[in-house]
Formats: structure tokens, sequence, C-alpha cells
């Protein structure tokens, strides 16, 4: 079908119910090394170099750009990646589907490549974070609703690279990719920011290339921040409607709202307060819910699920509490509704 969505790569124009419509393409991509088959995923055409140099840096198979195109056949839907390989590739060759690239492996030694633990990074506003994922233009989901993006921003929350797939672990790749060939690797100082949900492999890929911070629209898996508190990543979930929740690595989240609500909150006695009952000590980390009178309006839920963030609140939670809401944690009562 002819028109300006059938001309876009990754996108297909169709008929259904007797209107037009547009789909996401979703076709097989071989990754060729050398001439050897390596990988097979399902992905969406665009950008296909930087996804296999991507996939290829992100399993610890390279480290530095290397040239890759089509194949000398010019082959449909292969990609050939010039070698050679910084180690040996697995016995067994990757097939990654477009919703999962973990499933298709055969061991989980294969996916848990080693990557340092990340360095302080940048402190960058929550607001910022919060907000990041409304700058993650994605014109593709605009038009079908079946895109994954994954979006590179710098320390200022402004965007870098981003780039759209039927999978949401291709379009990390593609932005690896990307930026590997731009010499930005390892991503310190840069935040990668996802669409959907958090899982394991991403918190991987973004280790790998060496992002401190990740932040998804969607909640993130215990594997997840698991290893993203093991590389000592900090990992962002939910952030939408200016909210955002912080699973772990808080140290580099600047929590302005809230250091500003406890600085000005009554302490206990002063009219209008309303004290955390004692004994409620909180060994599964804190978690702030606030609002923030100053703005003249309520502000959206803010969590921060971390002990090392618990114990900067801890000498103030039996004593004080926030203008609009109360310091919570396991036993202590939750603010009023507002």
């Amino acid at each position: 079908m002819d028109g300006p969505e059938a001309s876009v790569v990754g996108l297909k124009a169709v008929v259904r119910d007797g209107v037009r419509d547009v789909l996401a393409v979703e076709e097989p991509l071989e990754i060729r090394v050398d001439g050897v088959p390596l990988a097979v995923t399902m992905r969406t055409p665009g950008h296909d170099e930087e996804l296999a140099v991507g996939f290829l840096y992100g399993e610890g198979l390279i480290s530095r750009p290397t040239h890759a195109g089509l194949s000398e056949n010019l082959a449909a839907n292969t990609i050939e990646v010039a070698g050679p390989l910084d180690r040996e590739a697995p016995s067994r060759r990757f097939y990654t589907t477009s919703s999962c690239g973990v499933c298709g492996k055969g061991a989980l030694e294969e996916v848990e490549v080693h990557a340092p633990r990340l360095g302080p990074g940048p402190r960058i506003a929550r607001a910022v974070l919060a907000d990041l994922p409304n700058r993650l233009v994605q014109p593709g989901f605009a038009r079908s609703g079946g895109l994954h993006a994954t979006g590179l921003f710098d320390n200022a929350g402004e965007p870098v690279c981003v780039r759209e797939d039927v999978g949401r672990h291709n379009a990390m790749d593609k932005v690896v990719g990307w930026a590997l060939g731009e010499g930005l690797l390892p991503l310190e100082g840069h935040i990668l920011c996802v669409s959907g949900r958090l899982s394991f492999e991403l918190v991987q890929k973004a280790a790998v290339a060496g992002a401190p911070i990740l932040v998804g629209v969607g909640a993130p898996t215990s594997l997840a921040v698991a290893l993203a508190e093991d590389r000592e990543l900090t990992l962002c979930g939910f952030a939408r409607d200016g909210r955002v929740n912080v699973y772990c690595g808080a140290a580099r989240v600047v929590d302005c709202d809230v250091a500003r609500s406890i600085r000005s909150a009554p302490c206990s006695g002063s009219a209008g307060s309303a004290a955390a009952p004692p004994g409620d000590a909180s060994a599964g980390g804190l978690i702030i819910l606030c609002g923030n009178s100053e703005l003249g309006s309520a502000t959206p839920e803010v969590s921060v699920r971390d002990p090392a963030a618990a114990g900067r609140f801890d000498h103030r939670r039996r004593r004080c509490a926030l203008r609009r809401g109360t310091l919570v944690g396991p036993g202590v009562r939750r603010p009023p509704d507002r």
C-alpha cells in the first residue's frame, strides 16, 4: 500500500476493518562475524549495523568500534561484522525474540557478562529523571503503537540518541552500538531511559555500557534490582506523570522537593504536626510520600527504596513529619488522603 507510512523504514501500512492502519515491522536479522553466523534476532529494520555492534558489545564479544555492514552477497536481513572477537563466542548460537533477548539462550551463564562496578556518576534531580519519558521522542510508536524505545540522555536530561525497535533489548543495543561508534563508551555522565519495564537483560546491557543511571516507564523485576544493586547502578522505575521510584543507587538522585519539605516541616509536638510513632525500625528500606505545599499543589508520590537513603532520614523520623504527609516505613501510618 502506498502512503507516507508505508515509506518509513520499520513501519508497514495495512487495511483493517476497512480503514488504514500502520504496523511495526518484525523481521529476522542474522549477525555474522567474519562470515560465520553468530546470532539471529527478531527486530525492526533500521540501524541494523548499530544493532549488531551493540549486541556484540553487550555480550562482551567486542570492546572497540568495528566495521559492520551488508554481507558480500548482499543477503537480505544479514549484517556482517569484522572480527576478531575479544573472546571465543559461546558454543551455541544466540537466538533472541522481539519480546525477550534472554529466553532463547542455552544457559544463564552466557548472559552474565562481567561488568565492573560503576563509579559515582552524575547526581540528577528527581524531577529530571521523572520527566525523561516525556523527552523520549518515539515517532514510530506514535504511528503504530508497537515499538519500544531507548534514549540516551546527557546529565542535563537532554536527548543525545533515541532508537526504536519491536524488541526492547534491540532498541538498547542500537543505542549502545551508536555510542560505541561515537566514542562515548563507557557512558559515564549519561542516563539511559527505556519505554517499558526493566528486565535483568536491560540492566546488564546498561551496566556493561557503563551507564550509571537507568530509568524505565514500567516496573523492574526482582533480578533486575538485584543486578543493579550488585553493579551499583541507579535503577528508577514507574517514571510517569511526574513521578519516579528509585529502587537502588539513590545517592545519585537529588531529592530537592523532599529535602525542602523536611527542612520546613514542623517538629513533633508543634501545631499541625503528625509525628511518626516510635519503634518503626525500617529494615527493608524507607519509603517517603510527600507533597510540596511551596508549589501550591500536591507533588506526586516520591519513593526511595534504599537502605542507605533510609539512613539519611532515620534521625528525623521520630521527631518530624512532612507538611503534607509523614515519613513512612514498616509499621508507620501512611499520610492522609489528598
